[in-house]
């Protein structure tokens, strides 16, 4: 090693992975003469080694995420209307915490509308279906607490 080469003590720039910038870091460790962990003279959070002048790749994960989440949605308004449709307004029950509810009851929401219950999960949760998506919900609540 060099004079110029860092070692465990000496101080270096590197991207702060709390702070998001880069600052001083002192070296804490090296594996195979590369730098490995550094600590942040800033907020002391000891870290991984980011080179300052290495280019961050870019992710084009947005794209993906956006199409699954529609692809999604379509899927699950179908399904709500293949299950809900033709079904009296009479028939649903209105959904509250403290009442029992099985699978293939029809319930109304105060805030997600119309669902049907497509399963039960344990004794105090059911899974609905609305036209938004599954959601989770608390069911058979007692009142005592």
């Amino acid at each position: 090693m060099t004079d110029n080469e860092p070692k465990v003590g000496s101080i270096v720039d590197s991207i702060c992975t709390k702070c998001k910038l880069v600052l001083d870091h002192v070296v804490v460790s090296m594996r195979a003469n590369n730098l490995d962990k550094v600590k942040c003279n800033t907020c002391n959070a000891i870290h991984k080694y980011k080179d300052p002048e290495k280019k961050s790749v870019t992710r084009k994960t947005g794209a993906r995420k956006a199409a699954s989440i529609k692809t999604k949605l379509t899927i699950s308004e179908k399904e709500w209307e293949s299950i809900l449709k033709d079904i009296p307004t009479e028939e649903f029950l209105p959904y509250s915490m403290d009442k029992k509810f099985k699978k293939g009851d029809k319930i109304k929401h105060p805030s997600f509308g119309d669902g049907s219950v497509i399963g039960v999960v344990g004794v105090n949760k059911i899974n609905v279906l609305f036209r938004d998506g599954h959601r989770l919900l608390i069911c058979n609540k007692s009142k005592e607490a």
